[in-house]
């Protein structure tokens, strides 16, 4: 979720491809996307993408397993396969930054709504918790990075939307960054 160029989700991608079924890239932007697909293409990458803000158009329905065409229809709800899209882990790289806070000119090269999270940061990344838990497999986890001021707040968060085993790994500096939480 908030794949950009695809770094994290073509090399996930690349780096389990024995061992994941599907690698399902998401973002907002057309054209993030589009670049996405690009690099997951120049590199061997097997990837899909859909655009959405966070997960308005990721279906979610769960179906009736005692339906008559239960025995025929995949697990899950009604995506354009089918099935509900439940995944195993979701990686989210969304936007973490305070509006107003000073960057660097180079930073600011970047669109807008891929840098800035709310008037605190952590807004969006907040809805985004709120309904991650839904789209999950039972022992499925969610892995972000936020920023290096955030991870108090966000693991409250993570904890007052019932994720388990919540854990904080730190960056190449020390710094907390990258929050997990089990369904």
């Amino acid at each position: 979720m908030g794949t950009g160029s695809g770094v994290i989700g073509v090399t996930l991608a690349l780096e389990l491809k024995e061992r994941a079924g599907e690698v399902v890239l998401a973002d907002i932007s057309p054209q993030a996307l589009d670049l996405a697909l690009e690099n997951a293409m120049r590199l061997g990458a097997r990837v899909s993408t859909i655009q959405t803000n966070l997960f308005a158009n990721i279906p979610q329905e769960k179906t009736d397993p005692h339906a008559e065409d239960a025995d025929s229809a995949p697990e899950g709800g009604k995506g354009e396969n089918g099935r509900n899209m439940l995944f195993d882990v979701i990686v989210a790289n969304l936007p973490y930054i305070a509006e107003g806070e000073k960057l660097a000119p180079e930073v600011m090269k970047d669109p807008h709504t891929a840098l800035f999270g709310g008037p605190k940061g952590w807004e969006i990344i907040e809805r985004f918790l709120a309904r991650a838990r839904d789209y999950l497999n039972e022992d499925g986890f969610v892995a972000l990075e936020i920023g290096y001021d955030q991870a108090s707040v966000v693991t409250q968060i993570m904890d007052g939307y019932g994720y388990n085993y919540i854990e904080v790994l730190k960056d190449m500096s020390g710094v907390s960054r990258f929050p997990f939480g089990y369904r």
